[in-house]
């Protein structure tokens, strides 16, 4: 950028109201709306003396404050339980699957005793 352009870029971003900077010309209320997330704030009461302890020095392991352990803490959890749910319907449309594919059960030659005895009887020879 040439010297010339900078004080004009500089200059278009100052406002009348004395605001001056890249965001000068951005409505302070929209800006300030669009980006700050929401996040919600928890009491978290009777907690075991241990577990607090265990999270403190969890926190200091990871260098971070013990609300931000807490955090981590419960979006984990959260994740493994969502993973833990999504496994269980993956399972269930399995065997859906199968049912729809084998009704009558297993088809013939994978029935457990079939290809348990068949273990067997290669492990003998």
């Amino acid at each position: 950028m040439t010297d010339e352009s900078c004080l004009l870029s500089s200059s278009l971003l100052a406002m009348s109201d004395g605001r001056s900077g890249q965001l000068a010309g951005v409505d302070s209320s929209w800006y300030q709306s669009d980006t700050i997330e929401s996040v919600a704030n928890i009491h978290i009461r009777d907690v075991p003396p241990g577990t607090v302890e265990l999270l403190r020095a969890s926190a200091q392991r990871h260098r971070r404050s013990l609300n931000a352990e807490i955090v981590d803490a419960l979006i984990h959890h959260a994740r493994r339980a969502e993973q833990q749910e999504t496994l269980l319907e993956r399972l269930e449309a399995g065997r859906r699957r199968w049912r729809e594919a084998f009704p009558e059960g297993f088809p013939p030659g994978l029935e457990p005793e079939t290809t348990i005895r068949r273990d067997r009887e290669r492990d003998n020879v």
